[in-house]
């Protein structure tokens, strides 16, 4: 959740009848966390190690630090953005990888 939220006061669910009463629209993913917490003044030509392959948005904020290289551990996206986000990432030639961890 954003700096300032209070987790005890935005929902935790995954699924719900109506959105708003779920946790997406007001958590921050891991990726976007890490660039925007980051503790160095230049993050370019680093490495992101995220649990999950990137979404759409998230991949913008690495392409735009000038990150140029990411390793996840688990890819559940099969959908249109996931592709455009991989078109984005091969245009900008930012490798991405399965990081299989024994």
């Amino acid at each position: 959740m954003p700096t300032g939220c209070s987790d005890d006061l935005l929902p935790w669910a995954d699924c719900a009848d109506d959105m708003l009463n779920t946790k997406h629209p007001y958590m921050c993913h891991a990726a976007m966390n890490a660039i925007l917490n980051q503790n160095v003044p230049d993050i370019s030509g680093s490495t992101l190690y995220v649990t999950r392959f990137p979404c759409v948005e998230c991949v913008k904020l690495i392409i735009q630090a000038g990150i140029n290289s990411i390793c996840y551990l688990r890819d559940d996206h099969t959908d249109i953005e996931s592709e455009a986000a991989r078109y984005m990432l091969d245009m900008c030639k930012v490798s991405y990888k399965y990081a299989w961890v024994i």
